[in-house]
């Protein structure tokens, strides 16, 4: 994320957080979606779609081979003021996600700003519906896809687990899973990594962006009470369990099974930043835990 891409505006209690058209999905694709013989071509292309009468893009990368089997989506929604294709080079989620035989999707927000329902602007859900589409209608994909963001965008990944007519089948939040309100829809894997020095939303909860007179916005809730939030909505018992992971990081999970997975890895010190990516200069969003990966354990976690 770049030192600009402050991420994230906010709604009540909760935070509402270009490339050119070398090539389409056509060109990756030979043969039609699920056919016998068919095949994939691996590579990134940037595509176009019509939302709600505008014209969108996102970004796909394939993993390429076979294309008679069901490939689950992967998205990956970057923070306020960032592109797709920085995103992208960012977290590098769609990429190693296509290597591991997902097909990767990093979405693009219309003026790098995702609308979280009800605030107005553009209708991201239907954009969300409409890019799931298109790529089911070029490739054998799921119906149901998994969703993954960076503070604007964790806020927009948690958001869609909340929308009707949305299939999901998990979400992973970097720096915001208190970035949106827990909703009562069923059982989703959830998994989340905040850090205790973010400048932008507070671990422990308050104001984001430091207070109100910056860049205005609202309240969050700590990312432990989010946590269990979340673990209540996915029926989780007993009290949450936090584990060493390394000296800098702390997994929490609940003591007693949940009907569906609930993680947060706690980066201590750690900023509003993605784990294991290239520190971002200057200190406005703070440091970068390198001792983990978010997109390894990411996809892990959706693998699992």
């Amino acid at each position: 994320m770049k030192a600009t891409a402050l991420a994230l505006v906010a709604t009540t209690l909760v935070l509402a957080a270009g490339c050119g058209r070398p090539a389409s999905n056509t060109d990756l694709q030979q043969g039609p979606p699920c056919s016998e013989g068919s095949y994939l071509r691996a590579g990134t292309v940037t595509d176009q779609i019509t939302v709600d009468g505008k014209q969108r893009t996102y970004m796909l990368t394939s993993p390429g081979g076979s294309s008679t089997s069901l490939r689950s989506i992967v998205f990956d929604f970057p923070g306020l003021g960032e592109s797709a294709k920085e995103e992208a080079a960012y977290s590098h989620l769609a990429e190693q996600a296509a290597a591991r035989g997902f097909i990767g999707v990093t979405a693009q927000a219309e003026h790098n700003i995702w609308t979280i329902p009800p605030l107005p602007g553009p209708n991201d859900v239907d954009y969300f519906k409409a890019v799931v589409d298109d790529v089911r209608a070029h490739y054998c994909a799921d119906a149901t896809a998994y969703v993954a963001g960076i503070s604007n965008g964790a806020a927009f990944a948690g958001a869609l687990a909340c929308q009707t007519g949305v299939f999901i089948r998990g979400v992973a939040m970097i720096a915001g899973i208190n970035a949106y309100a827990q909703c009562h829809n069923g059982p989703l894997r959830v998994i989340g990594f905040n850090g205790t020095a973010d400048p932008i939303v507070p671990y422990n909860g308050g104001n984001i962006f430091g207070g109100p007179d910056q860049h205005g916005g609202g309240i969050v809730p700590s990312a432990d009470q989010a946590f269990r939030g979340w673990g209540s909505r996915n029926e989780c018992f007993g009290s949450p369990v936090a584990t060493t992971v390394t000296a800098d990081v702390q997994l929490t999970t609940f003591s007693q099974q949940c009907s569906a997975p609930t993680e947060l890895y706690t980066l201590v010190g750690g900023g509003h930043t993605w784990p294991g990516a290239t520190p971002v200069a200057g200190k406005l969003l703070g440091p970068t835990n390198e001792s983990i990966s978010a997109t390894k354990l990411i996809l892990d976690f959706f693998a699992s």
